[in-house]
């Protein structure tokens, strides 16, 4: 009805499905790295895929090419969002150390009133 039509695969056939299994098969080799390098552990890997997906998104690809002349394409995001700005300046390295402002309201919930208390927590990004 709305020209999208059902294909099926053979079960535990990689080869029947390449260009899915290409696209996974990145992620994880990416998620891999970047948990690696990072330090941090395996549970942080829904972390981890939200920045590589955000990244990878961003990056222009040859198949959004508007003509032949154009060998490098636009991005994903260019395309959902053609007002938005592309910009990739303020991503943070994954994994890195970080310091976190608490508001008033959210010492008050720690318990932490005194002005000698901490105003600011360690974190990873």
């Amino acid at each position: 009805k709305y020209g999208i039509s059902q294909r099926t695969s053979e079960p535990y056939d990689a080869r029947a499905n390449g260009r899915a299994e290409k696209s996974v098969d990145m992620a994880c080799k990416y998620l891999r790295s970047t948990l690696q390098h990072s330090g941090l552990s395996y549970k942080f890997w829904p972390h981890a895929l939200t920045y590589w997906t955000q990244i990878r998104n961003r990056i222009p690809l040859r198949s959004n090419a508007t003509s032949k002349a154009d060998t490098i394409g636009v991005s994903p995001f260019s395309l959902y969002f053609p007002s938005a700005a592309n910009d990739i300046s303020s991503f943070a390295i994954f994994g890195a150390f970080t310091t976190i402002h608490l508001t008033k309201q959210r010492l008050q919930d720690l318990g932490l009133h005194t002005k000698l208390d901490v105003n600011s927590m360690s974190g990873v990004f």
